[in-house]
């Protein structure tokens, strides 16, 4: 049986982990703290995903939708669906649609990826932070020891604004340059205080 399927249109890319399959790993990131990092198909919590970022009205949308296929799918002693969705400081949502890097072992095709004009983008192509994009989606109902809930499937995307995307840089800021900053500003302030007394000077002649 197939899954129903929704078109989540206009919303922001978060954060997207979609050029290879990625997973968590504790000793990750820079500082060793744990990060998502680029990982075999196969791993273990393997996945492709993306947050994006919509409003209200597109979160109460689509959470009906995800009502209607949990209702659907439920089973007696299955607990009542809530909003898994994240409020922000500017009254917008967050979610996440997401899909596994593999199933029994084999490899999953990737989500396909278009530009506006509905051709298909180069499986080389890396989404960025604050483009604007659509979703096709498979809502897919759950329910076991890690909870339960509608996971969003993804599938394709389509990407209607794209934001070029700026690597970050690896390194830390230097003290030496720190310090630099700090007496261009104080020579700044020091400069500022001698032009007013030097006005002060001229104005009392």
């Amino acid at each position: 049986m197939s899954k129903p399927s929704y078109m989540l249109n206009n919303v922001e890319a978060l954060y997207p982990k979609l050029d290879q399959p990625y997973h968590f790993d504790r000793q990750g990131g820079k500082n060793k703290q744990g990060a998502s990092v680029p990982c075999a198909a196969t791993a273990q919590g393997a996945t492709y995903q993306v947050n994006f970022k919509m409003t209200a009205d597109q979160a109460k949308a689509i959470f009906k939708s995800m009502a209607e296929a949990y209702e659907e799918d439920k089973e007696e002693s299955w607990p009542a669906l809530t909003m898994p969705f994240t409020k922000t400081e500017d009254k917008m949502f967050v979610g996440k649609a997401k899909l596994p890097a593999s199933f029994d072992g084999r490899p999953t095709t990737p989500p396909k990826h278009y530009d506006a004009s509905n051709n298909p983008l180069d499986s080389a192509f890396q989404l960025s932070s604050g483009s604007t994009i659509n979703l096709f989606l498979e809502l897919v109902s759950y329910n076991g020891s890690m909870g339960n809930g509608v996971s969003l499937r993804l599938r394709a995307v389509q990407v209607i604004k794209y934001k070029e995307y700026t690597a970050a840089s690896p390194f830390d800021t230097q003290l030496y340059f720190r310090m630099f900053l700090f007496r261009m500003a104080y020579y700044l302030l020091y400069f500022k205080y001698l032009l007013l007394l030097f006005l002060l000077v001229v104005l009392q002649k």
